[in-house]
């Protein structure tokens, strides 16, 4: 009796797992198939993203080139004629700057970002700072670089973006303030940083301040715009180089932002 009765359980139980299988295999399916579709959904807004990035490009490339010919030119410019043209012009370098971030960020999520190390001397990271920073801030970079024959790997292309990114959040948030870039080599890395004089960041950010959309002040009534994605894209670059990144506040007051790279062997 007490065999048979072992036999009938052990029976329910082999109905009871291969039913609790077979729902388990119908999630998994289902699981993978909803996937599936969030992976479409995700590459087509990338596409999407992507395409109409490109679109803007070439009509903003237009009228900056129009404007620029305008003030550059031999036409007598009243001077509210000229401040607005100016005003304009400040305007699509911005939106410019936006669908490259936009484009870049599109690059870096899908894997198709280019990046091509090469031999960077320590002489010429001061004309890469400084062409990279000159649509965005004027006469108020302050370099403070140790005199060393150091030479690292990096992206000359994609460092320029990194500081244009480092320099903008300064710009923003401490419009008049100088920003300080300090250079200095650490056994086998070189070490730059970006600081500068405003209010710092929230101690409760730090630990965040580089994940996309993150943003010092996120309020409706801020005064500085922006999207938040500028430190997650300088972070996304510095890491594709084989870098680092961190931010902390200066105790004198202000943010910093240092950036490290591999040194070459010599």
């Amino acid at each position: 009796r007490i065999k048979a009765e072992l036999e009938v359980l052990n029976n329910e139980l082999e109905t009871r797992v291969a039913e609790k299988t077979s729902s388990l295999s119908s999630a998994y399916l289902k699981l993978e198939e909803q996937n599936r579709l969030l992976q479409d959904l995700d590459r087509l807004k990338s596409d999407f993203v992507s395409m109409v990035s490109h679109e803007l490009r070439a009509p903003l490339t237009n009228i900056s080139g129009g404007i620029e010919l305008l003030l550059s030119g031999g036409r007598r410019l009243d001077h509210d004629s000229k401040n607005s043209l100016k005003l304009v012009q400040n305007e699509i370098i911005r939106l410019t700057r936006i669908v490259e971030n936009i484009l870049d960020l599109s690059a870096l999520d899908a894997g198709r970002m280019p990046i091509y190390p090469e031999p960077i001397h320590w002489k010429n990271l001061k004309s890469i700072i400084g062409e990279s920073a000159r649509s965005i801030v004027d006469g108020k970079l302050v370099y403070h670089l140790t005199d060393d024959d150091a030479v690292f790997l990096a992206d000359p292309q994609v460092l320029g973006s990194v500081f244009s990114y480092l320099i903008d959040n300064s710009r923003k948030y401490a419009p008049d303030s100088n920003i300080e870039i300090y250079g200095k080599t650490v056994a086998d890395r070189v070490v730059i940083s970006v600081s500068d004089h405003g209010p710092g960041i929230p101690e409760d950010m730090i630990s965040s301040i580089f994940e996309k959309f993150v943003r010092a002040d996120n309020s409706d009534s801020r005064e500085v715009y922006g999207r938040g994605l500028g430190l997650y894209m300088a972070k996304r670059l510095i890491e594709a180089m084989h870098g680092t990144i961190s931010a902390n506040n200066l105790e004198t007051g202000g943010a910093q932002f240092s950036i490290s790279l591999p040194v070459m062997d010599k």
